[in-house]
This record gives structure tokens, C-alpha cells and sequence, in this order.
């Protein structure tokens, strides 16, 4: 599975960069197909501090694209 993690507005730690590829491996286990894996983490200037930070996981599994997104206040 080839691994693809960005940062839009702010920077990534080495310690967030392994806990999510640690969390792409182990939805892996689940999902055997996983060709390409992208997350996608920016930070959006809202009224809002608790939706500050928006994590965006996009899968690709033999053609079929999977989806996610969360927001949350920190990384």
C-alpha cells in the first residue's frame, strides 16, 4: 500500500506522521485491497475552535474510492 500524508496551513510532527501510519496499517488488516492510501490534514480558519483542524482520509481499493473526513481542535 503506498502511503501519502500532507499538510496544508500547518506542520506535522514525526510522533502524528507514525501514529497515522500506524492507523493505516491497521486498517489494512481490514481492507486487504488497499492500493493507495491519502491523508490529508489542514487547518481552516472557522468561528469555531472546535472544528479548527479537518483530517481527510482518502482510500483507493481496486478502483473503488473511500472516504472520510473528521474535524476536531488539535492534531
Amino acid at each position: 500500500m503506498e502511503q501519502e500524508i500532507r499538510a496544508k496551513n500547518l506542520t506535522i510532527s514525526d510522533n502524528s506522521r507514525s501514529y497515522i501510519a500506524r492507523k493505516l496499517d491497521c486498517l489494512s488488516r481490514h481492507l486487504n485491497n488497499i492500493d493507495q492510501a491519502r491523508v490529508e490534514l489542514k487547518k481552516e480558519s472557522t468561528r469555531s475552535q472546535q472544528d479548527r483542524i479537518v483530517a481527510q482520509v482518502t482510500l483507493n481499493c481496486n478502483g473503488v474510492i473511500l472516504r472520510g473526513e473528521e474535524r476536531a481542535p488539535t492534531v
